[in-house]
């Protein structure tokens, strides 16, 4: 490997995504005190925003990787124009991992199927760099990732994607045990701290509280919210409803609702109106 390696970090999309810029701050930071010879290069989806979110940032750049005029997204382009079809996504530019020496698949929640079965865009461009940097004599890493489950009609995809890995760092246990017991050949399974966990802490004045009170903070995703905090029986978000409760227990408590997505400054998540909505803020006036 070079005396001075070149990592390639793909999967974190928009940062405008709170979880997925702390992914590229806590990565980074794990480099620069641990690796500090590496560079780090994160495939960016908006490279203005970027470079200026991360402006002064020591080791790390950014470079775009959609691929955007393709002679097939042009094909699908002029047909949709006729009524035909929908177009095409853009898509990654798979060979995006020629020019580094190390490529981490970003975490978060890329390794999961979408709520119909199907597998992710992003999934899928993911293991085809993969697959790239395999057989480019690259090193593919899985980098701090929650994985599966995958339906019987997935998982043999994944599996095979996987097995061509170097090392897998899944973020929790039960995504640990979950790939030991798919018996993948070759790469090493480490568990590691979701790398968003790993920035420098800062102390901030963001609200005026009282002696004694109690602020927690709540970053929660919609995607999460539907995969763990819902009755699907019912249709109702169980999470609120223990939430809530706690307001009763403990007058000291407040909520601090931190979105989890922006876009132009504006809550897109879909979480800010159940916050909004009344039933918990409601409590918090009165406590």
């Amino acid at each position: 490997m070079n005396a001075n390696p070149k990592i390639l970090l793909v999967g974190t999309g928009s940062l405008l995504n709170y979880g997925c810029e702390a992914i590229v701050r806590g990565t980074n930071e794990m480099l620069r005190e641990h690796w500090p010879e590496a560079s780090l290069t994160v495939a960016s989806d908006d490279l203005d925003y970027d470079r200026q979110l991360f402006e002064g940032c020591e080791g790390i750049e950014f470079v775009p990787y959609r691929k955007r005029f393709t002679v097939y997204r042009l094909l699908m382009g002029i047909l949709r124009r006729f009524g035909i079809g929908n177009g095409s996504p853009v898509r990654m530019n798979t060979g995006i991992i020629k020019d580094y020496d190390i490529f981490l698949s970003a975490g978060g929640d890329n390794y999961a199927e979408a709520p119909d079965g199907t597998l992710y865009h992003i999934l899928r461009d993911l293991m085809k760099i993969g697959d790239k940097a395999a057989t480019q004599n690259r090193i593919f890493v899985l980098w701090g990732a929650s994985v599966g489950p995958f339906s019987k009609d997935n998982i043999d995809i994944v599996k095979r994607n996987l097995s061509k890995a170097d090392i897998l760092f899944p973020r929790e246990q039960i995504s640990y045990d979950y790939l030991n017991n798919q018996k993948l050949q070759g790469p090493e399974i480490i568990t590691v701290a979701d790398p968003a966990f790993c920035m420098e802490t800062r102390k901030e004045e963001l609200l005026q509280s009282r002696e004694n009170e109690i602020i927690i903070g709540l970053n929660i995703s919609r995607l999460s919210v539907d995969h763990s905090f819902r009755d699907k029986d019912r249709g109702e978000i169980i999470l609120f409803q223990a939430l809530d409760s706690l307001l009763y227990e403990k007058p000291d408590v407040k909520y601090l609702c931190i979105p989890h997505v922006m876009t132009d400054k504006v809550i897109t998540c879909g979480m800010h109106k159940y916050f909004t909505s009344g039933f918990s803020y409601n409590r918090l006036s009165s406590a």
